[in-house]
């Protein structure tokens, strides 16, 4: 089976990994593989394609729920140019 070395892993983010893996009953190791693997088998990760189709069910969703929004760029641009 193949294996992984990480060099120069931020501390916190080892400290973040061994916790998980401490409540999860498993080793570093295999707590880093684990997240590996299940972030790997969503479909468009790999590819850095996001699931598009998704999106736009949300957001017809919210409209559907609570109405068109009118859009906030303008305000937002506003906001920013008064500070």
């Amino acid at each position: 089976m193949p294996s992984l070395q990480i060099r120069n892993m931020p501390e916190e983010t080892y400290a973040n990994l061994k916790a998980r893996a401490k409540l999860d009953r498993r080793s570093v190791q295999q707590e880093a593989a684990w997240l590996l693997e299940t972030i790997l088998s969503f479909p468009g990760v790999l590819l850095h394609q996001p699931n598009w189709s998704r999106v736009d069910q949300v957001r017809e969703a919210m409209a559907k729920r609570y109405g068109a929004q009118p859009d906030s760029t303008p305000l937002i641009r506003q906001m920013r140019d008064e500070r």
